[in-house]
């Protein structure tokens, strides 16, 4: 290889990594426009958040445009990689959850400053014990809902893992199919035993919120001025992260292996 040919293949990776740069910062502003010049300008009541979502969007096109600039690099590269080439429609289809995982992570971690920063800072001694009872019960409730939807996954499991073998059984004289049969079938055991991991410790939080609710209720008694941030603020998160697991957890039949018909 020459010394030309190095330097241009250099210039090439230069400019890739300049057009990925550029193109998740102009995501960036695009999802942070559209929660602060619409989601927040909702909730806040708030027109200048409205006008700052205008002002990130306006950054969204800038960035965008100069990475359109460089566009040419990235079909060069992806010509010498021998990726196929995708259409717009198909490169923003998959981009999708990437940008739903930034966006749900600003949500959450806007939510979770909210949270720190409403917590009241005192609270009635009666009310704090019956607010750490009421977790306690929320608490063995999702429990309890939890043990339902993971029923219903190893059901799902299971159900798909009959149809598998009955297959099986129509097609035991055609190995290729036989093949493809026994990969899905390994597929739905690794998905059981990641059901099974994933239920256990996505139940953790409401196993600790049960733990440090029966923790804060004897200090209720011993202390002379009742702080909630003491005795609410562990439980009451612990009660919400398992909330948003066990929420995650309801779409994760989606996630199983599709068995396709033969």
């Amino acid at each position: 290889m020459t010394s030309e040919e190095t330097s241009s293949k250099r210039s090439l990776y230069i400019k890739v990594a300049l057009y990925v740069v550029l193109m998740l910062v102009a995501g960036f502003f695009l999802v942070i426009s559209f929660l602060v010049g619409i989601v927040g300008a909702i909730l806040a009541g708030n027109i200048t958040l409205f006008f700052g979502g205008v002002f990130f969007f306006i950054l969204f096109f800038v960035v965008g445009v100069i990475a359109k600039r460089l566009e040419p690099a990235w079909e060069k590269f992806e010509r010498l990689r021998g990726i196929e080439p995708k259409t717009t429609r198909e490169a923003f289809r998959d981009s999708l959850p990437f940008f739903a995982t930034i966006m749900l992570t600003l949500i959450f971690g806007y939510v979770f400053e909210a949270y720190i920063i409403s917590f009241p800072t005192s609270i009635n001694p009666d009310m704090a014990k019956e607010m750490l009872k009421a977790i306690l019960t929320i608490d063995g409730i999702l429990i309890g809902f939890y043990g339902v939807v993971l029923a219903q996954l190893l059901w799902a499991v299971h159900s798909k893992g009959n149809v598998i073998f009955e297959q099986m059984i129509a097609h035991r004289e055609n190995s290729a199919i036989l093949q493809e049969l026994s990969d899905e079938v390994k597929r739905l055991a690794r998905s059981k035993r990641w059901v099974i991991g994933y239920f256990f410790f996505s139940m953790m939080p409401l196993l600790a919120s049960i733990l440090l609710s029966l923790n804060r209720l004897p200090l209720i008694e011993s202390m002379e001025s009742v702080s909630s941030r003491i005795l609410l603020f562990d439980p009451l998160l612990a009660l919400i992260v398992g909330i948003v697991l066990l929420a995650v957890s309801m779409f994760q039949i989606d996630l199983l292996p599709r068995v396709t018909e033969r």
